[in-house]
């Protein structure tokens, strides 16, 4: 087998790990640990570390190893500002230039939001939700801004599973009901009400990161 196809294999198990929330914030990470549990050498595990860091999930402790990295209430608000934006760039080019939606591919995301929600699956559903967001941004057929915004697709799923893992006694599932107003307004072409929504879910969000501390479902 090739080094790129190992490093590419450490990298997806050591990610899948960090963002399905098997490896909690602060957990350290040990090189030699990763090397046996997934059957293979240092240089792979160090070679998905550093990709990993860069991607911010990872943070280096000088000469003392690497620790999965904790949540910034400053980065997940820079996020979840970014990702207003980019939702409200894509309802106004959608508004003004009468691009297509497809609707019956975004009942698809939504639809499986809520089956894994009943489910209890916290994993698929922010999944799921993040996606929604996602083809509704492709929309205006922009590959830089599908880009920015699938830059932060790990970070949003992370923060939010280990959230849900913390917060056990808190409401979760709060994209359930802003995706399906902001679904059946696109059907009415009320981009008002898209646009409220959007704006609501940024502000719920927010408020929940000041009550929470740090963690919130985005």
């Amino acid at each position: 087998m090739s080094q790129n196809y190992l490093n590419e294999v450490a990298y997806q198990k050591l990610r899948e790990s960090i963002v399905k929330g098997v490896l909690m914030p602060g957990t350290h990470l040990s090189e030699n640990e990763l090397a046996n549990e997934y059957n293979m050498s240092r240089t792979p595990i160090r070679a998905a570390i550093s990709r990993l860091e860069s991607e911010g999930l990872i943070t280096s402790l000088k000469k003392r190893g690497f620790l999965v990295k904790n949540i910034s209430y400053n980065e997940i608000l820079n996020i979840l500002e970014v990702q207003l934006m980019l939702r409200l760039y894509a309802l106004n080019s959608i508004k003004q230039q009468d691009l297509p939606c497809d609707l019956h591919a975004l009942r698809q995301f939504l639809d499986k939001q809520i089956e894994a929600s009943k489910n209890d699956d916290y994993y698929e559903y922010i999944s799921q939700s993040f996606m929604f967001s996602r083809f509704f941004i492709s929309s205006v057929n922009n590959e830089a801004i599908s880009a920015i915004y699938d830059s932060f697709r790990d970070r949003i799923i992370y923060y939010s599973v280990v959230n849900w893992k913390m917060t056990p006694h808190h409401k979760h599932y709060h994209a359930n009901e802003i995706n399906q107003s902001i679904y059946k307004a696109l059907i009415e072409k009320d981009y008002d009400i898209v646009q409220q929504k959007f704006n609501e879910s940024y502000q719920n969000a927010r408020q929940r990161l000041i009550l929470q501390g740090v963690w919130s479902d985005i």
